[in-house]
């Protein structure tokens, strides 16, 4: 997910009332210790005075900010109509003091966003303004946990995607596993391959490969098919990410990858022109179908025949 969100600019000149503007905001703040891990649904409030009177009604309304740098900038969260008493002699506030209730329902929906992918407890003050008046809280509110990563394939393919019975040659697999969580990850995965039916299920395990950073790796293996014996019909190359379930992640439902791997017998005519009409290359299925292969249910020996190689891999920056 990305950080990136509408920025709303507090300027400088904003924190110099008007001379016309007689009814202003200040002492702005949270409650006290409030601590939000979860921001995606929880509810907090943010505490503030109006103080003063004015002829004439001023308009507007009270907005809310987030902020990180002390008011330079700051996260839009929401915005009330004030509380004021207007009559023929001006307005003035009905309650000094004021609070508005932030929920999951009425907060800015980026802003909402962003704290929800926090990957740190993190500090904001919270900035009000109103009627060319602004003020910035003395305490702070902690908003987020420890996030959790989620691995993925994000491409891949393999070649040849079409093989004869008793082919006695290689698969090459290329793919690219990326976390699309935090960072930071406690325990990097392995990444599994497997062959299985057309049904999922498995018929060999080839072994695994280690992600090489918390970001992610791309890595290119060649699979051995000798000595598997594979009768005429429709076979998958399954990738799993974390493999040996070691990962604690935010979404476990996401971590397979598939090819289509035909294998036809040369002894039949139409096999001969059909190999013809298959792709020569096939891409890295990782639609959401893909999940539930219940490969971790299962433990296989790896035998030498059996065995991947890995030819080359390397791994992610925070870019890629």
């Amino acid at each position: 997910m990305s950080n990136k969100l509408r920025l709303a600019v507090l300027t400088s000149s904003l924190f110099s009332a008007s001379v016309l503007a007689n009814i202003t905001i200040g002492n702005v703040g949270f409650d006290s210790n409030t601590v939000i891990p979860n921001p995606g649904s929880a509810n907090f409030n943010i505490n503030y005075y109006l103080f003063g009177s004015q002829i004439f009604n001023p308009g507007g309304q009270v907005e809310f900010f987030l902020t990180k740098d002390g008011g330079a900038t700051g996260y839009y969260v929401g915005r009330e109509a004030p509380n004021l008493n207007c009559a023929s002699n001006g307005c003035r506030p009905i309650n000094t003091q004021n609070t508005f209730k932030v929920s999951p329902f009425n907060i800015d929906p980026t802003t909402k966003a962003y704290l929800s992918s926090l990957c740190l407890p993190t500090d904001f003050q919270v900035v009000a303004r109103f009627n060319n008046s602004v003020s910035v809280s003395h305490n702070t509110a902690s908003f987020g946990t420890v996030g959790k990563p989620d691995w993925l394939f994000h491409s891949g393919s393999m070649t040849p995607a079409n093989i004869s019975t008793g082919y006695a040659g290689n698969l090459k697999v290329t793919f690219v596993v990326k976390n699309d969580g935090c960072p930071n990850s406690p325990v990097l995965p392995k990444v599994g391959v497997f062959l299985a039916d057309a049904n999922n299920n498995a018929l060999a395990y080839f072994g695994a490969v280690q992600v090489l950073n918390d970001v992610g790796s791309q890595h290119e293996v060649l699979l051995p098919m000798r000595n598997l014996n594979l009768a005429k019909g429709s076979y998958r190359i399954v990738l799993m990410a974390d493999v040996e379930r070691k990962v604690n992640e935010t979404n476990e439902n996401n971590n397979f990858g598939a090819f289509t791997l035909n294998v036809t017998d040369p002894a039949v005519q139409s096999d001969q022109e059909a190999i013809y009409y298959y792709q020569r290359n096939a891409n890295l299925d990782n639609s959401p179908e893909q999940s539930g292969y219940g490969l971790e249910e299962l433990s296989y020996s790896i035998t030498e025949e059996q065995s991947l190689k890995v030819v080359k891999e390397q791994a992610l920056k925070q870019q890629d």
